[in-house]
């Protein structure tokens, strides 16, 4: 469903929202304008609260965690080793 629809229905029922995109793994446009300026300003707009969690970016665990499934992806069965 259309998060903006979403949010709306929470709000109008005196909900509290917290968003997150779990797809991306770094702000991008969509998160930063469409959710985290024009979303969050709708629900304002509406009486309601709306928090937007960063996306993960540079956090060292995240960056750690990817890089170990890239040297396990790589010593796979198609590897060069």
């Amino acid at each position: 469903p259309d998060v903006t629809a979403v949010v709306a229905a929470l709000v109008a029922h005196g909900e509290r929202v917290l968003v997150c995109a779990p797809s991306f793994t770094t702000d991008c446009l969509e998160t930063l304008e469409e959710l985290g300026l024009r979303l969050v300003a709708e629900a304002r707009a509406a009486g309601g609260e709306v928090r937007v969690l960063p996306c993960l970016n540079a956090a060292p665990r995240w960056v750690e965690a990817a890089a170990g499934l890239v040297r396990r992806a790589a010593a796979g069965p198609y590897s060069m080793r």
